[in-house]
Parts: C-alpha cells; structure tokens; sequence
C-alpha cells in the first residue's frame, strides 16, 4: 500500500507469512480484487467495529459498489450456512444487526448511482434484503428463508451486471 504521507495516504508497509499472502491472494481473485484492496477491506472492517469510525476509502464508485456487494454476497452465504446448524432464534440474534448494517450498504449503493436502471435494480435487490429480514423476524420456516436469500443473490448477480 503505497501513497504519499504528506496528502493523506500513507504508506503502510507489511511483512505477511507467505501462507497469509496466499490466502488473501486467492480471496482477491475469487472477488476480482486485488491483495491490497482486500487488505484495505479487511482493515477498514476492523476500524469500523473497534472505533465506530472508519476511514474514506480511496476506492471509485464501481470498485465500492463490487465490495458492498461482494460482502452481502458472503453474509448471505454465512447466513444460509447458519440456518442448516442453528436454530432461527440463534440465527437472528447473530445476524440482525448485520444485515441492517447491508440494508444501510445497499441503500448507499443506491444513492451513490448516476444510472437510473441500476439505482432501480440496487432498490430491487434492498427490497429482497429487507424481505429476508422480515421472514427472519416474522420465525418463518428455514427453507423459505434459504429461498428469500437465493432469490437476493439472483438480484446481486443482475447488480453485477454492466448496464447497456
């Protein structure tokens, strides 16, 4: 992670076991990011759970909008995860509290787009979070909730997706 120190960027330089690299190499790919961006990520998370404050990503638009929905993407995989082991009860007090914070991530998203066919698909695909909320909330059955959240990610992928 380079920068000049004098404009706001520092330099932070980081001595990683080579097993660590591999690991966040892979992770990058997989998200089409790279080493450093996921580094950032990864801090940028930590900063914002210990001190409630984190940092302006030197990020652009599109790159931000890849990692908001990169993490919903991996939150929701969580969550299914978590439905098959534990029951709805523990599930939600685990996960509410994150997903409102990618309901906020989301509406951001939202915000930040200049397209109105892609702001609209953002809001489809808020409105598909917010109903995964509601059937966690409302005790519904796991295999509904599982479906609610397959059906996000079809949304996320049509988010992926470059606008014609």
């Amino acid at each position: 992670m380079g920068g000049r120190p004098d404009r706001g960027n520092p330099r932070v330089h980081l001595r990683l076991d080579p097993r660590i690299l591999a690991g966040l190499e892979i992770v990058a790919r997989r998200h089409g990011l790279t080493v450093h961006q996921v580094i950032y990520a990864m801090i940028e998370g930590y900063l914002a759970k210990v001190g409630g404050v984190a940092p302006h990503p030197p990020m652009n638009e599109e790159l931000l909008n890849r990692v908001t929905i990169t993490k919903l993407k991996a939150l929701l995989s969580m969550l299914r995860f978590e439905l098959d082991m534990l029951d709805i009860a523990t599930v939600r007090e685990k996960r509410l509290i994150d997903l409102d914070r990618a309901v906020q991530d989301l509406n951001r998203v939202a915000e930040r787009s200049k397209s109105i066919e892609q702001r609209i698909k953002t809001y489809q695909a808020l409105g598909y979070l917010c109903l995964t909320i509601d059937k966690l909330v409302l005790n519904a059955q796991k295999d509904e909730i599982t479906q609610t959240t397959l059906d996000l990610e079809k949304r996320l992928e049509l988010l992926k997706a470059p606008s014609p």
